[in-house]
């Protein structure tokens, strides 16, 4: 499942879900394996580019959700989703 996970805002959560509401509807859906998107390519929001992520792995970890973070354009192939969880984002602080 790719859902929205990044440009939140209190203002805009009618449009854009914050990372922990794309982990519960990925929960909803059944998902397989979640991969947030819409984060880190550029920024509409006051909230840190890679605060979306550290969000979304903390909310799927802890609520048993499988989570993929492919870096920002990179193709995935299904068959090898579960190679696509490295934290890459931590490599820019």
């Amino acid at each position: 499942m790719l859902a929205d996970s990044g440009q939140y805002d209190k203002g805009w959560a009618t449009t854009h879900m914050f990372p922990e509401e794309t982990v519960q509807a990925a929960k909803d859906v059944h998902a397989n394996w979640l991969i947030p998107v819409h984060w880190g390519a550029y920024s509409l929001s006051n909230h840190a580019w890679d605060e979306p992520p550290q969000r979304a792995v903390k909310a799927a970890d802890e609520q048993g959700v499988s989570i993929a973070t492919p870096r920002i354009g990179q193709t995935v192939n299904y068959d090898n989703i579960a190679s696509f969880t490295e934290h890459w984002w931590e490599e820019y602080k």
